[in-house]
């Protein structure tokens, strides 16, 4: 046997690296463009989705590798979510001067952290189902999940949502936002959600 050094593997990526993943690249476009993302209406995130998502779809049967390409696409839709997240915390239809500069990092912080806390508790009670389904239907559910805000949307009567409509379109958010990190880490191949649980 010769003294070669074997190539190091890296380990695949959990839930929280795929998270930090998207952050940092949102986090160069933030200081690249400043905050303007966030003077976007939640009809305008839901139109970036469905355009972002679309895409994916359309791309069949290429769907399945996590290209450069297909990998970008997804962390935009995630990013998107999450800037769709921040806006609905104030519960304004039109989030013009609803939201302080000072608020935009620490709020998405915050967001990001309840929408993992959600993940994982879903984990918790349903296991991890999510590696068995096609990647093409994680694409199907955050399309429906975005058609279900349009509807919602399309029903606002003034400058802010009801406590219902707020609700569902913070779920679907939220959803959307979990669904497109499991979509990275399903292409990945990675098969755990845990960063503890990786080597």
């Amino acid at each position: 046997m010769d003294n070669q050094t074997l190539p190091k593997i890296k380990p695949l990526p959990t839930f929280d690296d795929v998270v930090d993943d998207c952050s940092k690249t949102f986090n160069d476009k933030l200081d690249l463009y400043g905050p303007s993302i966030f003077y976007l209406r939640p009809h305008a995130i839901n139109d970036i989705l469905l355009y972002k998502s679309v895409k994916i779809r359309e791309s069949e049967p290429d769907i399945y590798d996590l290209n450069n390409e297909s990998k970008e696409v997804w962390q935009e839709i995630a990013n998107y979510a999450s800037v769709g997240l921040v806006v609905m915390s104030k519960g304004a239809a039109d989030p013009i001067d609803k939201i302080k500069e000072s608020e935009y990092t620490s709020l998405r912080a915050k967001i990001l952290q309840e929408c993992r806390d959600m993940q994982f508790a879903k984990m918790a009670e349903y296991g991890e189902t999510w590696r068995d389904m096609d990647i093409r239907s994680f694409v199907d559910i955050v399309i429906a999940k975005i058609k279900r805000n349009a509807n919602m949307i399309e029903r606002v009567k003034g400058s802010y949502f009801s406590p219902e409509q707020e609700s569902c379109i913070t779920d679907n958010f939220t959803d959307i936002f979990n669904y497109a990190i499991l979509a990275i880490l399903h292409l990945s191949g990675s098969k755990t959600s845990y960063r503890e649980d990786v080597s």
